[in-house]
């Protein structure tokens, strides 16, 4: 597994929320009394130059350990807000799994992220609750193996789905293929819906269909959908497909991608860069094509970023060296 795949894969679980949330609502309640080793902070903004104030105000060193509830961490975001009292502050977290020892995690701070428009959605399309069933199961596992810190290696199979070199996730995404594969329908009609969870869910399952080619124009057309999971899901089947992505779609969805970049968080920069990378990667689009505002986003992502999930493909996009993580080694 390439660079791209490892950073990836250790970032797509638990970028949809914060842990917190994850753990009261879909995901393993041991999060929660799990000590995870802080990396650091990074700032999600457009105003790059208040990127190292805002790092000094929280004041979060490298390596402390904390548990997610730690008062400590919500006295971070505080500090932040305070200097900042005229901004719109969010603070979130994204976690990965480290091997033989705690989990990692980056503290999100998000500053004056834009809201974005809601859609004109097209229908109440709603998908049979057995697939519901099988998405939660879905990233339960993946969350759970990330927390027991099992590195989650994936690909894209023979059959053109999204499958694990890990014998549990395999079996899971065989029967989550061997669902789908006949309702492809469902999940389109499921990606119009009024619902926000509808279409994240539907996004994810196209995943799993095997005709990839099928789903890029549902997915691209929701690379900046109003709600951040449904987005993340979009964006996030792209870059696991972009092997199946013609040319010229992919300018077209870099379109939509540097807009991303513009106005999004964490989620929308990480997956949105690893779509503009794997373009680059492919021969599809050069990083001198894309409209000199994205290009400079970048650059300024690529400076500031301390996160491996946003930094690295930043840097890959602009032609960096980036060295490849110890266990991909």
């Amino acid at each position: 597994m390439g660079l791209k795949r490892w950073l990836f894969a250790q970032s797509v679980a638990l970028t949809l929320c914060t842990l917190a949330a994850h753990a009261a609502q879909e995901g393993p309640a041991e999060v929660l009394k799990t000590p995870i080793r802080w990396k650091g902070v990074e700032v999600i903004t457009n105003d790059f130059d208040s990127v190292g104030r805002i790092r000094e105000v929280a004041a979060l060193r490298a390596g402390t350990l904390l548990l997610m509830s730690d008062p400590k961490l919500q006295a971070v975001c505080d500090a932040v807000r305070k200097e900042l009292s005229s901004s719109k502050v969010t603070c979130t977290n994204v976690i990965s799994a480290t091997p033989g020892g705690p989990p990692d995690a980056w503290y999100l701070v998000e500053v004056d992220i834009k809201e974005r428009e809601a859609l004109n959605c097209a229908s109440d399309g709603a998908m049979g609750e057995d697939l519901l069933r099988l998405r939660n199961a879905w990233q339960e596992a993946y969350a759970k193996s990330m927390l027991r810190g099992v590195v989650v290696h994936e690909r894209v199979n023979d059959r053109k789905y999204l499958d694990y070199d890990q014998a549990e996730l395999s079996s899971l995404a065989r029967k989550i293929h061997t669902t789908t594969r006949s309702r492809a329908g469902e999940l389109e009609s499921a990606a119009s819906s009024c619902d926000p969870g509808q279409r994240a869910s539907s996004f994810y399952l196209m995943n799993f269909v095997g005709d990839p080619q099928r789903f890029v124009q549902p997915a691209g057309s929701h690379i900046n959908d109003s709600d951040v999971g449904a987005a993340n899901a979009a964006t996030r089947f792209l870059v696991v497909f972009a092997d199946f992505i013609s040319v010229t779609d992919m300018h077209s969805l870099a379109t939509q991608a540097c807009r991303s970049l513009q106005e999004g968080g964490f989620a929308a920069r990480n997956k949105s860069l690893w779509l503009l990378s794997a373009s680059r990667e492919s021969g599809a689009l050069s990083f001198a094509q894309l409209s000199a505002e994205c290009q400079q986003q970048v650059r300024n992502i690529a400076r500031t970023s301390i996160a491996e999930q946003i930094a690295v493909p930043a840097r890959k996009l602009i032609g960096d060296r980036v060295d490849e993580p110890e266990q991909t080694r």
